[in-house]
């Protein structure tokens, strides 16, 4: 899936958000990540950082900075919720 890295302009935390519109299987993704925070459209998971899974696709990554690993996590998120 393609997608965009964005630096947030309210905080230090970055944005991923996907090239075409999409919906994530967040029951999925529940299933391969560990769930801090459950609601019906969305989710923060563990995975080296706090990440908020939107269902419409978007992910929040609170702190971690490395565009290398963001980029990992968020393939792997949305190919277990795509």
């Amino acid at each position: 899936m393609e997608f965009e890295i964005k630096k947030c302009k309210k905080n230090a935390a970055y944005k991923v958000i996907p090239k075409k519109k999409v919906k994530l299987n967040l029951e999925k993704i529940k299933k391969s990540f560990e769930v801090m925070i459950d609601t019906p459209i969305a989710l923060v998971i563990k995975r080296d950082d706090e990440i908020i899974v939107k269902e419409y696709g978007e992910l929040m990554f609170k702190t971690l900075t490395d565009i290398d690993k963001i980029r990992k996590i968020a393939d792997e998120i949305y190919e277990v919720g795509a």
